[in-house]
């Protein structure tokens, strides 16, 4: 965001949760963040998620 230029760590993050609002702001954070900030925040938030870093790995909860 900084650069302008796409975020290094994740190719996608998705969120589930109650509120869409919700979903989006905890998809956004997690995607400017490194890979195991963003997934101990979406744990921490208690969401439901799928997200693929630049590496083509997979987590989900």
């Amino acid at each position: 965001p900084r650069t302008g230029w796409p975020v290094e760590h994740w190719r996608s993050v998705s969120v589930v949760a109650p509120l869409a609002i919700a979903a989006g702001a905890c998809a956004t954070v997690a995607m400017l963040q490194p890979v195991d900030s963003a997934l101990a925040f979406l744990n921490q938030q208690g969401v439901r998620y799928l997200a693929i870093d630049h590496h083509g790995e997979r987590y989900a909860k």
